[in-house]
């Protein structure tokens, strides 16, 4: 259950990423009060055997590199377990309650994700935090003598690790718990400046007996990578539950509708409609936070209200920050997608630039995230100094690359789809359209790029820029463009024949 501590009783807090989007439907975006705490209680399982199966092969791994062996410190590692319960609500080194976690005890930490169903064990999680410098560094560093680790399994295939070094100064020499994995509810608190809800869907129309059930989420735990997750559920005793990313149980929240007469609405934010007609839903926080939503009930049969609630499934996306990006413009749902999927940033907080073109470095980054979702399930490299080096040096030690290129100049197509033909394994660019050699105009079988470009016209990823199928592979392209590239890389139910 969630507790407000102050003022609001009851709340509902869930966190979903699907794969469809509805882009009729506009998701809006609620502030919570800066100042007010809210604790959730989340459950999971974490998992002890596989912090300590991390203990060892990270020892293995500075063993190598003649670091000195680090203690599993019994504090650290407890703080650690914490910890990745905590990034379940806000993946992020500042903790939900506010806290940056290196200023709380001049710790170090590492921090990880997986989702999509499958395992992301010791291994894959250690992968990942070897392929970013910033991540490597603190593991091979030889000034720490002690470490926490912590693994939390939220269910249907969301995994969290976290490692904490000591910097120099153990807090407990004595030994961690090294085995086991531990069902348990732990209690998160929350500043209300760190969570952004948003309702899911901002408006809706259903017939009489229909339902419609509404949810809010958490629209800053931009660490969340995009995910399929197929349902929400309640469970016998009337609690909310969502499997979705950064999710937990949930208490309900403030509902209330304009017109009991049009559509009633319970204390989970199911609707079900009544009488034709138009009402407004109030779905929030409490009677000082809330969301007006718009309710159409059309024609249809008189309803049964049924006590049990019922299963659902449907897409949504999240609310973006970006201003020049409208729900009107033709790329909207594939820049969604990409954004919510952490594979694309905007060119600041509230601008995605779309109009501008694409550069090397960019093209680098969004090839290199891409080998990463694909491979282990989420993106584990972080910008450097220049910021794309990181990227680049992963490109390169991973053969997407094999040569430099002028980084901050835009790329041309035919550069751009070398890189990423480069960043999926070739099962992932199965043929879909017969493209027979020399069929593009002005890419003949002679030119370097050819194989890169052929690839992509097979696979569906790209059709060119008229009628013609023309590449024009000198040309530059827009992130707008960039945006839609990168859905049909990801989503092969989205290519085109």
């Amino acid at each position: 259950m969630l507790r407000k501590t102050r003022k609001v009783l009851s709340i509902i807090f869930a966190f979903l990423l699907l794969l469809a989007f509805l882009p009729q439907i506009r998701t809006t975006a609620l502030t919570a009060i800066d100042n007010d705490i809210y604790t959730f209680e989340v459950s999971g399982t974490f998992d002890y055997d596989g912090a300590y199966e991390m203990f060892t092969q990270l020892n293995f791994l500075r063993a190598s590199v003649d670091a000195p062996y680090l203690i599993l410190d019994k504090n650290l590692s407890e703080l650690a377990m914490q910890r990745a319960a905590e990034c379940a609500i806000y993946f992020s080194h500042t903790r939900p309650s506010g806290i940056d976690v290196s200023a709380e005890a001049g710790f170090s930490e590492n921090i990880s994700s997986s989702h999509g169903g499958k395992s992301y064990n010791a291994d894959a999680s250690l992968k990942s935090f070897m392929a970013s410098h910033n991540h490597k560094t603190n593991m091979l560093n030889p000034s720490h003598r002690a470490v926490g680790i912590g693994c939390f399994n939220q269910g249907n295939g969301d995994f969290y690790w976290v490692q904490i070094f000591d910097n120099g100064k153990t807090v407990s020499p004595a030994p961690a718990d090294t085995h086991g994995k531990l069902q348990e509810t732990r209690s998160i608190t929350a500043l209300g400046n760190l969570l952004t809800l948003g309702v899911f869907p901002g408006s809706a129309s259903i017939k009489a007996r229909e339902k419609q059930e509404f949810i809010i989420y958490n629209a800053k735990n931009k660490g969340i990578p995009y995910s399929l997750r197929p349902s929400l559920d309640f469970d016998k005793n009337g609690v909310f539950e969502s499997y979705g990313c950064g999710t937990c149980q949930i208490a309900p929240s403030y509902c209330k509708t304009s017109d009991s007469g049009i559509a009633i609405i319970d204390r989970f934010a199911v609707v079900t409609g009544k009488n034709v007609g138009q009402a407004i839903l109030e779905i929030g926080l409490g009677d000082t936070l809330y969301k007006n939503i718009s309710l159409t009930v059309l024609a249809g049969e008189s309803p049964i209200v049924e006590e049990n609630n019922e299963q659902l499934s449907f897409p949504f996306s999240l609310l973006l920050p970006f201003s020049d990006v409208c729900e009107s413009d033709w790329f909207y749902e594939d820049v969604a997608k990409a954004y919510e999927s952490g594979l694309i940033n905007g060119t600041s907080a509230t601008t995605f630039s779309p109009n501008d073109y694409l550069t090397y470095a960019e093209a680098v980054k969004l090839a290199v995230c891409m080998f990463q979702k694909y491979s282990i399930g989420s993106v584990a490299l972080d910008n450097s100094d220049p910021w794309y080096q990181n990227y680049v040096d992963f490109a390169q030690a991973n053969s997407i690359i094999s040569q430099d290129y002028l980084w901050n100049t835009s790329a041309t197509r035919a550069a751009y789809m070398e890189i990423f033909a480069n960043a999926l394994p070739e099962s992932a660019f199965f043929e879909i359209n017969t493209v027979k050699d020399n069929a593009i105009a002005d890419v003949p079988m002679t030119s370097p790029y050819a194989a890169a470009i052929y690839k992509l016209y097979r696979a569906g990823i790209v059709q060119g820029v008229d009628a013609d199928h023309n590449c024009d592979p000198t040309a530059n392209i827009r992130r707008s463009e960039v945006a839609t590239i990168l859905t049909r890389m990801m989503d092969d139910t989205t290519r085109i024949r």
